[in-house]
């Protein structure tokens, strides 16, 4: 993604979220602050290599779940495999400073498909953060190692060292627009077959 793009979608998120009313109740639904107890929301996103929905639920001031299932398309930069995934996104809250949020993170996640195409990943450790850069909107990073045992052709246990960039924009204190990049190298523990993630994905968050 060239420059130009990336500062024409950083103007139009910080547009948005400017629209957003001022008084809006603290929450995100990718980065670092997590739903306050009692509340729940839809979260759908659509992008490469998949497509996803999630149930987020509040559970502490500090805590929040979200069960999820999808359907993949690839895995990797490749399209070859494709199946359907189920998992569990965790998110606990570390610190909270003024505009800046960080969140311990976690997914683990079953995905099964095509190719006989197993992988079990832990979704740990890893952890999530966001700075709100105007009102509404938020600059969104993370960190994640998540050890996956995968059976393709035959069993593996990779490492992928994954960074997350994105921004969330809250159009009101109930829709929230976002986009979130996740990317980074993946390596093989037998010393071979490294190759690089990535997961391009945009979507909304619809608090109920």
């Amino acid at each position: 993604m060239s420059p130009h793009v990336l500062r024409l979608c950083l103007m139009v998120f910080i547009a948005l979220g400017a629209l957003a009313s001022r008084d809006v109740h603290a929450y995100t639904f990718q980065g670092g602050e997590p739903l306050s107890p009692g509340n729940k929301g839809l979260r759908i996103a659509v992008g490469f290599p998949e497509v996803e929905a999630a149930w987020v639920m509040g559970q502490t001031s500090q805590f929040d779940m979200a069960p999820k299932v999808g359907f993949f398309y690839g895995y990797g930069l490749s399209t070859g495999r494709a199946g359907m995934k189920a998992g569990c996104d965790f998110r606990y809250r570390l610190m909270k400073r003024d505009h800046f949020n960080l969140s311990f993170f976690a997914d683990p996640t079953l995905m099964f498909g095509s190719k006989d195409t197993f992988i079990l990943s832990s979704g740990l450790p890893g952890v999530r953060a966001d700075y709100e850069v105007a009102p509404g909107t938020r600059i969104i990073g993370g960190l994640q190692l998540p050890i996956q045992f995968v059976h393709t052709d035959a069993f593996q246990i990779y490492i992928p060292v994954l960074l997350d960039a994105g921004m969330e924009a809250k159009m009101n204190d109930q829709l929230s627009l976002f986009v979130d990049v996740v990317f980074g190298p993946t390596m093989n523990t037998k010393g071979s077959d490294t190759f690089l993630n990535l997961r391009a994905m945009v979507g909304l968050g619809w608090k109920i």
